[in-house]
């Protein structure tokens, strides 16, 4: 008979805050990908199309919200249980909602510029090109890197948590009988 191994069980709001950094990682892991596409379009001197367009603008905002709920379920359940474990991933998620923040003209200008609405897309980045716009754009994208990595380590720590008692507590053990 193989042993179970009995996982204490997580309180709802760490169990609904680990659920959040999960989603949280996966749109991360999309928000990174669109990001290495448009940075290659980019870099052999071409312009983003709407379509590559439209999915930066949707997953940096699906990002920048699900970091925002993760971060304020966080300070939610940190208040009722004072597990600084949900504080810390809640600090992080917050770290990636600032990536996202200074990013916010960036990804408005981009959309724009994929729609071929050329004179809103100067408005917002304030009458330069996208191209000098986004070589200024240095540190604000190094810093949304920082959230991306930050939001896929708060998926992991999720994960974590969650890990075999999510799936219903059962951990296989050897099939060998004792004697």
């Amino acid at each position: 008979m193989p042993k179970q191994i009995k996982k204490k069980e997580l309180p709802k709001g760490e169990r609904t805050n680990s659920l959040l950094g999960i989603f949280t990682m996966i749109a991360a892991f999309a928000l990174g990908g669109t990001l290495m596409a448009l940075i290659s379009v980019l870099e052999k001197g071409g312009t983003a199309g709407t379509g590559l367009g439209i999915a930066v603008f949707g997953c940096l905002w699906l990002f920048m919200i699900l970091a925002l709920c993760h971060c304020m379920q966080g300070i939610v359940t940190y208040e009722k249980s004072e597990h600084y474990g949900v504080l810390l991933t809640s600090v992080l998620s917050g770290v990636s909602l600032l990536g996202c923040l200074l990013n916010v003209r960036m990804s408005l200008s981009l959309l724009f510029t994929s729609l071929g609405m050329e004179d809103a897309a100067k408005n917002v980045i304030g009458g330069r090109s996208f191209a000098e716009f986004i070589s200024g754009q240095r540190m604000a994208w190094i810093i949304m890197i920082v959230g991306v990595a930050t939001g896929v380590f708060t998926g992991l720590i999720g994960m974590g948590k969650l890990g075999p008692s999510y799936a219903g507590g059962r951990v296989r053990g050897n099939n060998s009988r004792r004697r």
